[in-house]
């Protein structure tokens, strides 16, 4: 049995198809037998599953169900008897067996040809798309979204030749590609827009577009030392003759620049493009503690020597100080600083306390030294140091101390003590071998008296007068 066939929205029995296809073949005016012309124009107005109850007739007229099967006996036995099992009766359906498989339609992103295949009931780019993607710079065949109308990569043709036309780059126009945005591109920044020409050693209207459809000038660009080659509007990158040298420079080994050894004027003279110190150097050799001319490396910045002055004179010569520069170089491109450990600020002695010399710390901050106490002895005369020993008698003692033979301090004696001079007493009198709390210089006072030592005091006689005094020496007399 032949397949069917899904139309206009019904099933097309296999017998309606081929009715249509002898109908094609032979048509009303060949066919022999008029009945034979009116039985395939009826069974082809039968194609979608349900019998009309009015047909029509090849002739143009109409034929109703009754008159339908009387056309059909007219036609012949042989002819009913091969159509009449294949014609339904009237408003009677077509079976499933006499529909035959049903075509479905694709699938987004499937192939097509035509909106009719696709589900979406939309073919675009080749595909099935989700709408119609008519917008020129949109599709639906990027790899990326397949199926769906998306925007056309930038630098990327659009589907129509027309859609984005190129211009000439010289007006900064539409490039004839897509911007990624659904729009035509210009084309891009620094595209060159402008004729060159040579001016000497200058290239001169080296124009370019902004990106935005405008054409922007340029800057002039120098070619020096070399001159502009006219032939291709840019600047020449070697030599063949002095001819091609900017300034009568002359053309050596295929190059117009100077030699580091030959010694410079300008920055223009050397290939580095750095003339430093009257040599081509390798930079521009700035900074402290570098140069370009020392002897070994003559064209190369190289770091002066350790302890060298700096020949640039940025470096300071500050004072110890400060812990700060020493004017000289460290060897690695530096200024020196004063080393760690490096005496900024002497000892100093006041009150009785020794604060000991200030040192430079490793961050270059002078950072002063322990305090001590100079006791029992005072700070030495120099006010630098705490005194040892007794030059110069008590002085060098703290209060209350005096200097002893030895040259220690040691602390004064209260009254009684025994004693050799004033300066080891507090009362400062030294009296009878005792410090005493007079100067007790009487006739017959002592301070030694037993029991009453430090005190000065008359002196008894044996029988409760005076031993001493005006009676004794008139006795004499």
């Amino acid at each position: 049995m032949w397949r069917g066939e899904r139309q206009a929205g019904c099933y097309m029995p296999a017998r309606t198809l081929v009715a249509r296809w002898l109908s094609s073949m032979l048509g009303a005016s060949s066919a022999r037998s008029s009945g034979i012309a009116l039985l395939l124009v009826a069974i082809a107005a039968t194609g979608c599953g349900r019998t009309p109850r009015t047909l029509a007739r090849a002739d143009g007229g109409s034929i109703d169900a009754r008159g339908f099967a009387d056309a059909i006996a007219a036609a012949g036995a042989d002819v009913a008897a091969d159509t009449a099992s294949d014609v339904p009766a009237v408003g009677v359906a077509d079976t499933a067996a006499d529909r035959g498989p049903v075509i479905s339609q694709k699938q987004q992103a499937e192939p097509c040809t035509s909106a009719g295949e696709c589900a979406s009931g939309f073919c675009a780019d080749g595909v099935c798309c989700s709408s119609a993607c008519p917008e020129r710079c949109k599709t639906c065949a990027a790899p990326d979204s397949l199926g769906d109308c998306a925007f056309v990569r930038s630098g990327v043709a659009p589907r129509g030749t027309d859609d984005c036309p190129a211009s000439a780059s010289s007006t900064c126009g539409l490039d004839g590609t897509c911007d990624g945005a659904g729009a035509c591109r210009s084309y891009v920044a620094g595209t060159e827009c402008g004729n060159r020409g040579c001016q000497g050693s200058v290239v001169a209207s080296v124009s370019t577009c902004d990106g935005a459809g405008s054409c922007q000038p340029g800057m002039l660009v120098d070619c020096a030392p070399y001159l502009c080659d006219p032939t291709s509007g840019r600047c020449l990158n070697s030599c063949a003759s002095d001819a091609q040298c900017e300034g009568g420079r002359p053309c050596t080994n295929g190059s117009c620049f100077m030699r580091s050894l030959d010694g410079c004027t300008s920055n223009d003279d050397c290939a580095s493009g750095f003339c430093v110190d009257g040599v081509c150097c390798t930079s521009a050799c700035e900074g402290p503690c570098v140069s370009c001319t020392l002897v070994r490396t003559v064209g190369a910045c190289t770091p002066v020597a350790a302890g060298s002055l700096d020949p640039s004179g940025i470096c300071r010569n500050d004072m110890t100080s400060t812990c700060g520069q020493t004017g000289l170089c460290d060897g690695a491109g530096n200024c020196d600083s004063y080393a760690q450990g490096t005496v900024c600020a002497p000892s100093s002695c006041s009150d009785g306390f020794l604060t000991q010399v200030s040192v430079c710390d490793s961050k270059g901050i002078c950072t002063s030294g322990p305090k001590l106490s100079c006791g029992p002895f005072g700070c030495a005369p120099n006010g630098s140091t705490c005194s040892r020993g007794c030059p110069n008698g008590d002085a060098i003692c703290a209060a209350g101390a005096y200097c002893t033979g030895d040259e220690q301090c040691t602390a004064k004696k209260t009254s009684g003590g025994p004693c050799a001079g004033d300066h080891e007493c507090l009362s400062g009198v030294c009296a009878s071998g005792v410090c005493c709390d007079s100067a007790c210089e009487g006739t017959c006072q002592s301070c030694n008296q037993p029991g009453s030592e430090g005190r000065c005091l008359p002196l008894p006689n044996a029988d409760g007068g005076l031993v001493c005094g005006t009676s004794t020496d008139a006795a004499e007399d």
